[in-house]
């Protein structure tokens, strides 16, 4: 597709090439107007609509995993690209955001990344791993400033570019519990002050040797593997652990820490499978580095509501990605990486899939709220365990009733369309952490 700036009628050209990728999580594609303009520091493009001129308007653009290629003729050299500006087009008045195939919708895209090439042949990547418009996961902006991915990246991951004056502090909670299947027949949770497991899913929480740094990680391992006669929680307990380990020798960056708790699982020739989430908090400087593979996640609260949540990374309904000892499984560089800024107040929330399929995000927020309240006097340690408790025993409840509308509910609902109620009994596993 070549497109131009109607504005600028011209006869020479310089030719820039521009790769959109879409994510494949659940709902990542869009039939949308998608606009771009390239900013470089002589001149910029202006904003450009990307769409292809030989497919018609009600076929979709961007499909979920697709990669489009697009050529952007520009009447003069725009000098050193040092950014982009990706923008969905919002949502026409009159029109039904349900429907997915009206273009100019609306509805939700996720990118992955976008690349550029010049036309002297140079080779720019914008990461963005972010949602556009609404999606299950909530309201995000039409519209992304993307800069290039620039070496080296450990430093953009860990540092906004600021000492905070005084270091935070953070203090958590856990609950965990087993599948109920597993209760009756004798299984226990295990929950110690750094680690612990419930079933198949695994956790830990710790500092690093230096302070700086605060560790969380959760890891769902697949119960499918006990039918071949594999200890299908020994990988996730496996991960859980190397990466406790990591985070306590001053590791500084969450991909690593995913990476080598992978790697050393496998070396150990340790079978099974498992999704993958860990935290760092970086105490001094005040952000977050955050790595999901698969159906567990992260929720950050504040005074306003959600602050951040990492959407489900699945290959189809009910198969979500996840690191295993077989060679089709997936990778660590295929979690989801992102960076946020933390203030004192915030609640990180990390939870594997028996919190976020039987517990709405709004029930989340209002049970946050109230128990900030009504533990205002007690100290953050109560606080954050009270919270972990209340959000693990009400999605417990949940996962038990079959007529509650839950995420699960309606997740199911909209992939086998039919209509499902009720919650999804699971391992559960919930670590609240309040920074101040």
């Amino acid at each position: 597709a070549f497109v131009t700036t109607e504005n600028h009628p011209f006869q020479e050209r310089f030719e820039y090439k521009v790769e959109v990728q879409t994510g494949e999580l659940r709902g990542a594609g869009t039939t949308s107007n998608v606009h771009i303009n390239l900013v470089g520091n002589l001149h910029h493009s202006g904003k450009c609509l990307l769409r292809s001129p030989e497919e018609g308007n009600d076929i979709e653009e961007f499909k979920t995993g697709s990669n489009k290629t697009f050529y952007l003729l520009t009447p003069s050299l725009l000098g050193r690209v040092s950014g982009i500006e990706l923008s969905l087009e919002p949502l026409e008045e009159g029109k039904d955001p349900e429907d997915s195939k009206q273009p100019g919708g609306g509805e939700g895209w996720y990118v992955e990344k976008v690349i550029v090439y010049s036309p002297t042949g140079k080779r720019l990547e914008f990461p963005c791993k972010c949602w556009f418009g609404r999606s299950d996961s909530g309201a995000y902006p039409l519209s992304r400033k993307l800069i290039p991915f620039v070496q080296p990246m450990l430093e953009r991951l860990t540092s906004f570019g600021r000492i905070l004056p005084k270091q935070l502090s953070v203090q958590s909670g856990v609950f965990v519990s087993p599948h109920p299947s597993k209760v009756k027949k004798g299984v226990k949770a295990k929950n110690c002050k750094e680690d612990g497991h419930a079933g198949e899913d695994a956790y830990f929480k710790c500092f690093s040797e230096n302070g700086k740094t605060y560790g969380i990680g959760v890891a769902d391992g697949v119960y499918m593997w006990s039918e071949y006669g594999i200890d299908a929680g020994q990988f996730s307990k496996a991960l859980m652990t190397v990466a406790k380990e990591e985070v306590f020798k001053n590791a500084i960056s969450v991909t690593e820490v995913i990476k080598r708790a992978v790697d050393s699982v496998k070396q150990e020739s340790i079978r099974g499978s498992s999704t993958l989430c860990c935290c760092l908090v970086d105490t001094v400087r005040g952000t977050a580095q955050i790595a999901n593979l698969g159906d567990s996640g992260v929720v950050i609260l504040n005074e306003s509501g959600v602050k951040f949540k990492t959407p489900q990374q699945e290959h189809s309904f009910g198969y979500p990605f996840q690191v295993g000892h077989q060679e089709q499984s997936d990778r660590p560089e295929d979690a989801l990486v992102s960076a946020v800024g933390l203030e004192s107040g915030d609640i990180v929330i990390v939870g594997t899939d028996g919190l976020f399929d039987n517990l709405a995000e709004e029930d989340a927020i209002t049970m946050a709220f109230d128990v900030q309240k009504l533990f205002s006097d007690s100290c953050m340690g109560t606080r954050a365990t009270r919270l972990a408790n209340e959000l693990g025993n009400r999605a417990f409840l949940n996962s038990m009733d079959k007529w509650m509308e839950t995420p699960y509910s309606k997740a199911a609902t909209e992939a086998f369309d039919m209509v499902y109620s009720g919650g999804k009994k699971d391992d559960i596993t919930v670590i609240v952490s309040i920074v101040e």
